[in-house]
């Protein structure tokens, strides 16, 4: 019988504080670009999931998979964007690093506030 790791998982806001005074560098538009992450790719790498694909198409796709395996409580949540806009609490991840150009901990400060 196959014998699947226990993760002990931090809030999202714990991980990105870690990863950003850890000094990694932050990338947007990709998971990975080089060695920058963006905030979700930052994530999988502190819990060393591997989300290299032979295609971008194919390393999106893994990277999501363990996005949601990892917080599958998170789906159906949501949080509210700086511009008031509701969004799942991942997608607002993406949109905070993305679109809304904050830092590591930026985001951390701002899923604290939402209690994430």
């Amino acid at each position: 019988m196959e014998t699947k790791q226990i993760i002990e998982l931090l809030p999202l806001s714990d991980v990105l504080h870690h990863v950003a005074d850890k000094g990694y560098e932050q990338c947007k538009f990709s998971f990975k670009h080089n060695n920058e992450y963006c905030a979700l790719g930052a994530i999988l790498n502190y819990y060393d999931k591997d989300f290299e694909g032979d295609s971008w198409v194919s390393s999106e796709m893994k990277a999501w998979k363990h996005i949601h395996n990892l917080y599958p409580h998170l789906t159906a949540k949501s949080i509210i964007l700086p511009s008031t806009q509701t969004v799942s609490v991942i997608e607002g991840i993406t949109m905070l690093n993305d679109d809304y150009n904050m830092s590591f901990h930026e985001i951390a400060d701002y899923l604290d506030k939402q209690g994430f």
